[in-house]
C-alpha cells in the first residue's frame, strides 16, 4: 500500500566532523560522504504553488483554476493527460491573472466570473479553446468598475445570477440559452441594492434566492425569470427572516430562516400547490434549532439542528408541513449526502447512514476511515459522487462507498503526499484534487487507476527537479525529474563522480513525458511515459545509453509486477476497461478478459504483490466485486469471492511470508488476517481479528492486530489459526500503537524487524524487533518525550543497517541512520542546516551508495547520493551518536 502522507516532525546526534560536501567530488572520498547528483532545474526557489481549484467538466474535457509566475491565476484545461494540460487564455495579460470563479456549465459551454484589464469583474464563457473564450457582457462598463456576476445557478434554458449595475445596484439577473444577459427584475429600484445571494434552481426554470427590500427586510424570493417574482414576508416587518441554507430540488425549495417566534428552523417552499410552511420547530421557543445541513429522500428532510434535550444531532421531519421531527442520531452529524436511497453522513470521522422513514429510522455506522473535510470554496463538503459511487477524503487517502459496510473501501494513496487533499472533484474523465505535496507545492492530481499522480507542475519556476521512484538497473540506477530544457523526463546515474544524465527528451523540448511506475523485470526497466503520437504508453530499456522502446500501443499501460523476467501489467482493451497482460519486451498477451462495466476491471495498482510464484492483485469482473486474483503469467483466476456477491471483501493490506499471501479482509460476518497459495480449497483464516500484515521474521509473521482492548498492536503468528500472540502493547490501554500514517513504514535487516510505532509518552518513534517480546523495544526517543520523529522511508543497508528519514528538534526532517541499537542510531547529516527540513525521500540502495530526493536552499529539491560502506565513525568515542557514556 501507498501511504498517502509525508509529515513533519524529528531527533538529534551530533554528527559534525564529517560532513558534507555540497558539490560533486571524486569516487574514494572518505565513507559517510553526501553527494549532489547534479542541479537539474536550476535555481533557489522552491515549491512554488498553482493552487488547481474549481474542477468543472466540459464534454471531454476538465476545466480548472490555477497559477503560474508568468500568467497569474487564470482559467486551465486538461484530457487527463500532462501533454494535454495547458493554459486556457490570459484573460488579463501579464502575472495578475483574471482570478476566475463561479465556473457554471450552461448551455455546452462553462460560464464564470472573470477580470481583465479592460472591463473589470465580468461575466465570461468558455469552450476549453483559446478562441472558444470571451467576455459574454460587461454589465458595469469600465476598467474600473465591475459587474461581478456570481451566484450562479443555472436552471433549464436560463442562467441565473446576480450582478452590480451603477443605476440600478446588485440585482437578478439572467441569460437565457443563445441569447444576452438582461436584468430580470429591480426588486430595489434605484442605485441601492435588494443584494441576492443563495441563488439555486428548481421547478425546471425557476430560481430562489434571498434578497433585501426596504419593506420586507432580507427575505425568502422566488422567480420564474420572466412574468413572476414572488417575495414570503416570513418575519413581518423590515428586520427580514434572513434565509440560508437554499436547497433547490425538482418541485420545491429548502431552507432556513429566522423569526422572532421560533428562532432560525427549516422551511419549505411546495411549486404544486404553491405552499409554505415551517417542517419543524425543533427547538420550541424563541432559540431555534440552526439548521446547518439540509438533504431530502422521498418525503423525509434530513437535517442538523439543535433540540432541547441535545447538542447538535441528525434529525428528520416528513416533508408534509405536520411539524413533527424524529432524533435519527444523537453525533455531531456533517456532510449529509442523499445516496441510493440513504443518507450518508460523518460523525467524528466515521462513516454512517440511515434508511427508511417513520418514527423508527435509526442510522448504522459503515466504517471508521477517519474522515478529513476539505474545503471547496463553500464549505466543508464530505462526499463527491462519481462512476457509480461516492467517494471522500480519510486518513490513509481517498475511499469510495455504495453505501453498504462491505463496499466501503480505501481506494487512493497518494505518492509523497502529506495528507492535505482539497477540491475533490469529479471531472470529465477521473477524479479530480489540490494536493499539497511537499516536493512540488499545491498542483493539480488526478485518480483515475491506482492512486493520485501528479497531472502537471503548473506552479514550477525554477528550483526543483523533483527526482523520484529511484530504481537500479544494473550498473545504473534511474529516475525520473524535470531539467531545465527538457521537462520532466528519465535520468540516469552510473555511481561516478560526474552528475545524472538525460536517458532521452521522449517529449521534445520542455514538455513532460512524466515516466512512471518504475519496475525492473529481468534485465529490462519498464515504466509509463508520453511520447508524441502514441501518448501514455508501457516503455522498457535496458541500456540508458540506448534510450527505450514501447512495448505496444494500447491505449495506456501500467506497471502492476514481475515474475522472473516477465512483466504483468494492466492497459486498456477495446472496450476501456483496465485488463491484465504481461510481456517479456516488445509486443505483450492480454491474459484477462474482463467485461465492460461501470466498475470492473483492475485499479488498484499499488496492491498487487507477488507470493509463491504468482502475482495476486485486485480486479472486478462485474460479479463479485473488488476481490483477489491470481496470475502465473500464463493464465488469471479468482483466488476466492471472500464476501460473496457483489460487495467487495478485500481491504488493501497484504504481505508475502513463507510461499503465501496473507491479506486483510471480511467474508461479510468475520474481520480477519486471511492466508491462500491461490487456490480457494487454501484461502484460510489466519487470526480471528482484524489485521494488517507486515513483515516476515523468521518463520513468523508480523501482523498488526485489533482487539477492543488494546487497539491495533503488533502480533505474531505462524500462520497456522489460534497460534497469534500480542508481541508487545506499544501503546498501553485502548489508544493504537499503530499510527494510521505509518502502514508502509516498515522492514527488515539482517534479521531485525523495524517499525514506526506510536506511544503516548514517546510519540511516534522507531521501533526494532527481533520477533520476540523481549527483543522488542523502542529504538530510540529521537524527538523527546511525547513529540514525534515521524520516521518514514525505513530502508535496509546491505550490511544489516537501515536508513531512515526523520525529524529532530532544531534539525527537522533530514537522514539518520541505525545499526539496530539506541547508541548506533544517528543523524547522516542535515542537508537543509538549522530547523529547516531536507525531507529526504524515496532513498534506493545503488551499490555503495543510497540514493534519494532531498532539498536544500541552495538548489531546491534534487537528487543526491549517501556512501554508506564503511566505518561511518572518525572517532569510537561516542561523539557523533551522543553516546557519552565513554566520555
Amino acid at each position: 500500500m501507498n501511504s498517502s502522507r509525508r509529515s513533519t516532525t524529528w531527533p538529534l546526534p551530533l554528527l559534525v566532523l564529517f560532513l558534507i560536501p555540497l558539490l560533486a567530488v571524486p569516487l574514494g572520498a572518505d565513507p559517510g560522504e553526501v553527494r549532489s547528483l547534479g542541479d537539474h532545474f536550476t535555481g533557489e526557489d522552491h515549491n512554488p504553488d498553482s493552487s488547481p481549484q474549481h474542477f468543472t467538466p466540459l464534454g471531454s474535457l476538465t476545466l480548472f483554476v490555477a497559477s503560474d509566475k508568468q500568467h497569474g491565476r487564470e482559467l486551465w484545461v486538461t484530457d487527463g493527460t500532462a501533454q494535454g494540460t495547458s493554459l486556457v487564455k490570459d484573460i488579463y495579460p501579464g502575472p495578475l491573472g483574471s482570478s476566475p470563479t463561479h465556473l457554471t456549465p450552461f448551455d455546452g459551454r462553462v460560464y464564470f466570473q472573470a477580470q481583465d484589464n479592460s472591463s473589470g469583474k465580468e461575466l465570461w464563457s468558455t469552450d476549453g479553446t483559446p478562441e472558444g473564450t470571451a467576455l459574454v457582457a460587461d454589465l458595469n462598463p469600465g476598467a474600473n468598475e465591475s459587474g461581478s456576476p456570481n451566484y450562479l445557478a443555472a436552471a433549464g434554458d436560463t442562467l441565473y445570477f446576480a450582478a452590480t449595475t451603477l443605476d440600478e445596484g446588485t440585482e437578478l439577473w439572467k441569460l437565457p440559452a443563445g441569447g444576452t444577459p438582461v436584468m430580470v427584475e429591480d426588486l430595489r429600484p434605484g442605485p441601492d441594492s435588494s443584494a441576492p445571494f443563495g441563488l439555486v434552481a428548481w421547478g425546471g426554470s425557476w430560481v430562489a434566492f434571498s434578497a433585501y427590500t426596504p419593506d420586507t427586510g432580507r427575505e425568502f424570493v422566488i422567480s420564474n425569470g420572466l412574468s413572476r417574482t414572488d417575495i414570503f414576508d416570513l418575519e413581518p416587518g423590515t428586520s427580514g427572516s434572513s434565509p440560508r441554507l437554499l436547497v433547490g430540488e425538482a418541485d420545491r425549495v429548502i431552507f432556513a430562516a429566522h423569526t422572532t417566534a421560533d428562532g432560525r428552523e427549516l422551511y419549505g417552499y411546495y411549486g404544486l400547490n404553491e405552499t409554505l410552511c415551517q417542517l419543524a420547530d425543533a427547538y420550541p421557543g424563541s432559540t431555534g434549532s440552526d439548521p446547518r445541513e439540509a438533504v431530502r429522500i422521498g418525503g423525509d428532510v434530513y437535517f442538523t439542528g439543535e433540540t432541547t434535550t441535545g447538542p447538535r444531532r441528525l434529525l428528520r421531519a416528513a416533508s408534509n408541513c405536520s411539524g413533527a421531527f424524529h432524533v435519527v442520531h444523537d453525533g455531531d452529524s456533517a456532510g449529509l449526502t442523499s445516496y441510493s436511497g440513504s443518507i450518508l453522513f460523518e460523525v467524528d470521522g466515521d462513516l454512517w447512514n440511515t434508511t427508511g422513514s417513520g418514527a423508527a429510522t435509526t442510522a448504522s455506522q459503515l466504517a471508521t476511515p477517519g474522515i478529513v473535510g476539505y474545503y471547496n470554496g463553500s464549505g466543508n463538503v464530505f462526499f463527491v459522487p462519481w462512476n457509480g459511487l461516492l467517494w471522500f477524503q480519510a486518513d490513509g487517502g481517498v475511499w469510495s462507498t455504495d453505501g453498504t459496510s462491505g463496499g466501503t473501501d480505501w481506494e487512493y494513496g497518494c505518492v509523497g503526499c502529506p495528507g492535505t487533499i482539497d477540491w475533490l472533484q469529479a471531472g470529465a474523465d477521473a477524479l479530480y484534487a489540490s494536493i499539497d505535496n511537499e516536493f512540488v507545492g499545491r498542483e493539480p492530481y488526478r485518480a483515475p487507476i491506482a492512486h493520485f499522480s501528479l497531472l502537471k507542475d503548473i506552479g514550477r519556476d525554477i528550483g526543483n527537479s523533483v527526482p523520484s521512484e529511484f530504481t537500479t538497473l544494473g550498473s545504473h540506477v534511474l529516475f525520473p525529474a524535470y531539467t531545465d530544457d527538457e521537462g520532466r523526463e528519465l535520468l540516469a546515474w552510473d555511481g561516478g563522480s560526474g552528475p545524472a544524465e538525460l536517458v532521452e527528451d521522449l517529449e521534445p523540448g520542455d514538455d513532460d513525458a512524466n515516466p512512471q511506475r518504475l519496475m525492473v523485470a529481468g534485465s529490462k526497466l519498464y515504466y509509463s511515459a508520453s511520447a508524441p503520437t502514441v501518448g501514455f504508453e508501457l516503455r522498457f530499456l535496458e541500456d540508458p545509453s540506448l534510450g527505450s522502446t514501447m512495448v505496444a500501443d494500447l491505449g495506456g499501460g501500467v506497471a502492476l509486477g514481475s515474475l522472473g523476467d516477465q512483466l504483468l501489467f494492466y492497459a486498456d482493451d477495446a472496450d476501456g476497461v483496465y485488463q491484465l497482460w504481461e510481456t517479456t519486451g516488445l509486443g505483450a498477451t492480454q491474459l484477462s478478459s474482463f467485461p465492460d462495466g461501470p466498475s470492473t476491471g483492475i485499479y488498484q495498482a499499488d496492491h498487487a504483490i507477488a507470493a509463491g510464484g504468482q502475482l495476486y492483485y485486485t480486479a472486478d469482473d462485474g460479479v463479485h466485486g473488488d476481490e483477489l486474483w491470481t496470475t502465473d503469467g500464463i493464465s488469471t483466476d479468482l483466488v476466492v469471492d471472500l464476501e460473496p456477491g457483489p460487495a467487495p471483501g478485500l481491504w488493501p493490506y497484504r504481505s508475502a511470508h513463507a510461499g503465501l499471501l496473507y491479506f486483510a479482509g471480511s467474508d461479510g460476518t468475520q474481520d480477519g488476517l486471511w492466508r491462500t497459495d491461490g487456490t480457494i480449497q487454501n484461502t484460510v483464516l489466519a487470526a480471528a481479528m482484524p489485521g494488517i500484515p507486515t513483515m516476515s521474521i523468521g518463520p513468523n509473521l508480523i501482523f498488526w492486530g485489533y482487539t477492543e482492548a488494546t487497539g491495533y498492536e503488533p502480533w505474531i503468528t505462524d500462520g497456522t489459526f489460534g497460534n497469534e500472540s500480542q508481541l508487545v502493547e506499544v501503546n498501553p490501554g485502548v489508544q493504537h500503537g499503530l499510527y494510521i500514517y505509518g502502514l508502509d513504514n516498515w522492514t527488515v535487516s539482517d534479521g531485525k524487524g523495524y517499525f514506526q510505532a506510536n506511544n503516548a509518552a514517546t510519540g511516534v518513534e522507531l521501533w526494532v524487533t527481533d520477533g520476540t517480546p523481549s527483543g522488542t523495544s523502542l529504538l530510540r526517543d529521537i524527538a523527546p518525550g511525547p513529540l514525534s520523529s515521524e520516521p518514514w522511508y525505513i530502508t535496509p543497508l546491505p550490511n544489516g543497517d537501515v536508513v531512515f528519514t526523520a525529524w529532530s528538534p532544531g534539525h527537522g526532517y533530514e537522514l539518520w541512520r541505525s545499526n539496530g541499537t539506541t547508541s548506533g542510531t544517528y543523524r547522516v547529516t542535515d542537508l537543509a542546516p538549522g530547523p529547516d527540513s531536507s525531507f529526504p525521500s524515496e532513498p534506493e540502495v545503488f551499490g555503495n551508495w543510497v540514493v534519494f530526493s532531498a532539498w536544500s536552499g541552495v538548489a531546491g529539491r534534487e537528487p543526491w547520493a549517501y556512501d554508506w560502506s564503511g566505518d561511518p565513525f572518525l572517532f569510537g568515542d561516542g561523539f557523533e551518536t551522543g553516546d557519552t557514556s565513554a566520555w
